[in-house]
């Protein structure tokens, strides 16, 4: 079994977020360069975050504090998580289809915080764009949608049980010259963008771990994302920390 993305366009340099809705778009997307690193060992495995007594919190967006259960008020299905360290925060958590928990990249020193490199990005897709004709349509089956996208690399589909729900797994790594349809939110830091799903663009080089849970029309997609392999590598075991603790109402 294996386990593990209105009113305004809001656009920072530096950080990776994948949007909300095709009308209320969390937008924060650079230019990645890919990189490898090399795996030195097997690693050890990460005991599951167990939350404090009376912990239950509704999730408001902020630092995320360890050990509590915080829980959804707007996203669809409500869900609940338990963060295993201090290291996340939520920038907006008022989204019904799109909820972000951003991996903070401190440096130690005062004011010293940099734009985050990483997140764990829950999302429903209603609809994808036709990378031919620019539509939005629906379709019934992602994962093979996404493996003949033109634009994304994506890896053989393993079974994964999580949360109680069966779906698939695999990996995805975003490669183009050009990309099919750009996504025009990007321009304005002149970044080319392939627009994968009216709430879902990525720049070039973007690595992820994506989770397809099957929920009625809208599968619940669940992405670790890094904006390269070496950062990918370092979230993956923080995020699969919380996604062991997820639970979702259905």
């Amino acid at each position: 079994m294996t386990t593990l993305y209105g009113r305004e366009v809001r656009v920072r340099r530096d950080l990776l977020v994948l949007g909300a809705a095709a009308t209320a778009l969390l937008a924060a997307i650079v230019a990645f360069a890919a990189s490898t690193t090399v795996n030195t060992g097997p690693s050890q495995p990460t005991p599951t975050a167990t939350p404090t007594p009376a912990s239950d919190r509704d999730l408001f967006g902020g630092s995320l504090e360890p050990r509590m259960r915080y829980r959804t008020r707007v996203f669809e299905p409500p869900m609940s998580f338990v963060p295993g360290d201090a290291e996340w925060l939520v920038v907006d958590a008022s989204r019904p289809d799109s909820l972000v928990l951003e991996r903070r990249d401190r440096t130690g020193q005062p004011g010293g915080e940099l734009p985050s490199r990483s997140a764990l990005i829950f999302s429903r897709i209603h609809e994808v764009v036709d990378p031919r004709s620019g539509d939005a349509i629906h379709v019934d089956d992602l994962y093979p949608w996404f493996k003949q996208h033109p634009d994304l690399d994506v890896s053989r589909a393993e079974p994964v049980t999580l949360a109680g729900l069966d779906g698939l797994r695999f990996d995805e790594r975003v490669r183009f010259r050009r990309p099919a349809r750009p996504a025009s939110v990007c321009r304005p830091q002149l970044i080319e963008c392939t627009l994968i799903a009216p709430n879902r663009y990525y720049a070039k080089g973007i690595r992820m771990h994506t989770i397809l849970l099957p929920i009625g029309r809208a599968p619940l997609v669940i992405d670790i994302v890094g904006r390269t392999q070496r950062d990918l590598d370092k979230v993956e075991a923080p995020a699969e920390e919380v996604l062991r603790t997820l639970d979702v109402d259905r």
